[in-house]
């Protein structure tokens, strides 16, 4: 995230890290729709005929729209906790 909290890469699923902070929610717009239509289109398309396309995780999409120059916006806070229903467990 930079200076005026704009997103800048997403580091997705990584092994180890000393990043400090992770997305927890998305809000967007319908260019972005628009937008994730597209990825979607061209990674179906990608797949071609096996009709097997790998999970595509939004973090992927996300980091595509922020490739394309896209703006997309952080809201970090500091204080509090979440809970990660992928993981069950409080963080």
């Amino acid at each position: 995230m930079g200076k005026d909290g704009r997103v800048e890469t997403i580091k997705i699923k990584p092994v180890s890290t000393h990043l400090r902070y992770t997305w927890l929610i998305g809000v967007w717009t319908p260019a972005f729709t628009e937008f994730m239509h597209g990825y979607m289109l061209r990674q179906a398309r990608s797949a071609g005929a096996t009709d097997q396309m790998e999970e595509v995780h939004l973090s992927r999409v996300i980091q595509e729209a922020v490739d394309s120059r896209m703006k997309v916006d952080a809201v970090p806070f500091d204080d509090g906790t979440y809970f990660d229903i992928g993981t069950q467990r409080t963080c």
